[in-house]
C-alpha cells in the first residue's frame, strides 16, 4: 500500500528520514509493515493514500488473513493449494 509521511520520522527499516514535502514523503509498505508502524506509536505518522496491497509480496499466512477479512470462508481457503489460488480468491477471479 502507498502511504504518506505526516511528520518527520526515521524509517529505521529502510534507513530513510521520512519528511513531508520531500521525495521521501510517499512510500510503499506491506500491510505487515504498516501495522508495525501503527503499533509502535506511528498512527499519527503516516496516512494511507492508496490501500492497494502487493499481493504477490505477501506470505501465505498474510494472504489467508486478508482473505478472511474480505469474507472468504475458511473452507474455501483450505481448498486453495498455493498462494496463487488465494490471490485469485481475493481478486474474485476464482
Amino acid at each position: 500500500m502507498k502511504v504518506r509521511a505526516k511528520i518527520i520520522f526515521n524509517d529505521y527499516l529502510e534507513n530513510v528520514l521520512r519528511k513531508p514535502g520531500t521525495d521521501t514523503e510517499v512510500f510503499e509498505v506491506s500491510e505487515k509493515r504498516y501495522n508495525e508502524i501503527i503499533t509502535r506509536g506511528g498512527k499519527d505518522w503516516v496516512e494511507v493514500i492508496n490501500d492497494e496491497v502487493d499481493l504477490d509480496s505477501m506470505s501465505r499466512k498474510e494472504l489467508d488473513a486478508l482473505a478472511l477479512k474480505k469474507g472468504i470462508s475458511d473452507a474455501e481457503l483450505k481448498k486453495a493449494k498455493n498462494k496463487d489460488d488465494v490471490i485469485e480468491l481475493i481478486k474474485g477471479i476464482a
